[in-house]
């Protein structure tokens, strides 16, 4: 067995994670500092799509915990101001449902997500059984706690080797981040369990080397696990990032271990074949939960969605966009020209000159050594992200309104390391020569 006590995860200093805990959960649960300039803004972000998180916490309290595959839909009849079903007004309404218990006749399946995060929830609701706008509050309050302590983890687990400054000053930058920020209390996405597989592949090849007794079966099979977590967790969401990020790791130890060149093919081969494995297994659950008997109904309405959501330039399936919207460099373009830090009405960054800062950063400490893994790591951070863009840019072309959190995930995180990085040698060799000055004068 893979022994995590033996890993080190909480080898750190305890006023260092939960000074960083604190400043991710105060923002995440209310915008506590103002990153999102508009607080309404904040408060209704993605509740179209949360919707769908209430009208199952509705259902599974008239109906039962397991009622319905487990799976997350909408709610009927909604009241007739809403003027429709599909309407955003028929959305808001769920919670409306959940909140006032009003009995509900028809439940319509989201059959493109398994949602047992959302046992979380409905479980808690009928154990407390509190007033549900209490409810609503604690719900939004457990989903910022847990995101927190996973970037926590994430952001003190990879680089605290770099030193207090440096995992300050990522948490710093990431709050500053609107982006981030709205999806921190966002029930549908429970965007931390997305990095689910980043953290427990960096685990397992922080923990593997020649001496220990680590094999290969059990190495692959927790990246199993984790990729299918992932996608039991949060659906297919962002998938392409979410799972190429077990290559950065693979990368980086490569790197500051040295490994030879047949090693590291073979990690990457047998990555790849547990990647494949975690999202077979999870489709597969995915098609029970839609059809209880029939697969098949499942395999259909999965492929349907995956040809949908890929479609390259020159198809528009729905009828939504122009073809042109869906070339790969207008989307690309779009992204990288997307705000990305608009703080106190004055600090107004756009993403791709987040690109330029990191790629200034990985230039000044190309003649350190000692950062080489770390540079070429954040390269493969890089690819991860854009991934999406790339592979799924139909669904990247038409939600413009939620797609930009792919540059988190986990590129900013490595990029923003190497910007403290670049600030911290760049202050040293300033106040070194100041004081070699001052020695000679």
């Amino acid at each position: 067995m893979l022994n995590f006590k033996n890993i080190r995860l909480f080898n750190i200093k305890k006023i260092e994670f939960f000074l960083i805990w604190i400043m991710m959960l105060l923002p995440f649960y209310n915008n506590f500092f103002y990153t999102v300039d508009s607080q309404h803004q904040f408060d209704v972000f993605m509740e179209g799509t949360q919707s769908l998180v209430w009208a199952r916490i509705a259902n599974s309290d008239q109906n039962g915990i397991f009622s319905d595959g487990l799976l997350m839909g909408r709610c009927y009849p909604v009241s007739k101001e809403c003027e429709g079903n599909n309407s955003l007004c028929a959305k808001r309404y769920q919670k409306e449902i959940y909140i006032k218990k009003h009995k509900i006749d028809r439940y319509d399946l989201y059959k493109s997500h398994s949602a047992f995060h959302t046992l979380l929830f409905t479980s808690i609701n009928k154990i407390f059984n509190f007033n549900p706008k209490t409810m609503v509050n604690l719900f939004k309050f457990l989903t910022a706690l847990i995101n927190a302590f996973i970037f926590t983890v994430l952001i003190t687990m990879i680089f605290s080797r770099y030193g207090i400054f440096i995992t300050l000053f990522i948490t710093l930058f990431l709050i500053l981040n609107f982006w981030f920020i709205c999806y921190g209390n966002e029930l549908y996405m429970f965007f931390g369990f997305m990095f689910i597989p980043l953290i427990i592949s960096w685990k397992v090849f922080e923990s593997y080397s020649d001496k220990n007794n680590l094999s290969y079966t059990k190495m692959y099979f927790f990246i199993t696990l984790a990729i299918l977590f992932k996608c039991l967790l949060t659906g297919f969401e962002f998938i392409s990032c979410s799972v190429l990020m077990v290559f950065v790791p693979i990368v980086f130890f490569s790197i500051e271990r040295k490994w030879k060149i047949t090693r590291f093919l073979f990690n990457n081969i047998l990555a790849s074949i547990s990647i494949i494995l975690g999202v077979v297994i999870a489709m597969v659950i995915l098609c029970f939960q839609i059809s209880f008997v029939d697969v098949n109904v499942g395999i259909e309405h999965m492929l349907s969605r995956f040809i949908e959501r890929t479609a390259g330039a020159g198809v528009d399936l729905a009828n939504e966009i122009a073809p042109e919207r869906l070339e790969l460099f207008t989307v690309l373009k779009l992204y990288l020209t997307t705000t990305a830090i608009n703080t106190f009405r004055f600090i107004h960054t756009l993403f791709w000159q987040l690109l330029f800062f990191h790629i200034l950063a990985c230039v000044i400490l190309l003649s350190f050594r000692k950062y080489k893994a770390l540079i070429v790591a954040s390269l493969v951070a890089f690819l991860a992200s854009v991934s999406w863009l790339i592979l799924f840019r139909q669904h990247a072309a038409v939600h413009t309104h939620v797609d930009p959190i792919i540059w988190y995930m986990p590129y900013l995180f490595f990029a923003f390391a190497l910007v403290g990085l670049a600030v911290k040698e760049v202050g040293l060799i300033i106040i070194k020569k100041t004081k070699n000055l001052s020695v000679l004068t």
